[in-house]
């Protein structure tokens, strides 16, 4: 995991929310996003390859 310089981080949008995570809270919540992304990726990745095997047996009359 990457260093951190500053105990804490403060992050605001435009909706009135306001978030203060510590070092470590912050860490979590970025392997948190980086496991999202990663399921994801593979959730997409089976889509396309059932799209694909279903393309691939349209053709195919079995009776």
């Amino acid at each position: 995991m990457a260093n951190w310089e500053v105990e804490n981080r403060k992050f605001t949008v435009k909706q009135p929310i306001e978030v203060v995570l510590t070092n470590d809270e912050a860490q979590h919540l970025t392997f948190l996003f980086k496991s999202e992304v990663n399921s994801m990726g593979r959730i997409a990745a089976g889509i396309i390859i059932l799209d694909l095997a279903n393309c691939n047996f349209e053709h195919i009359n079995i009776f």
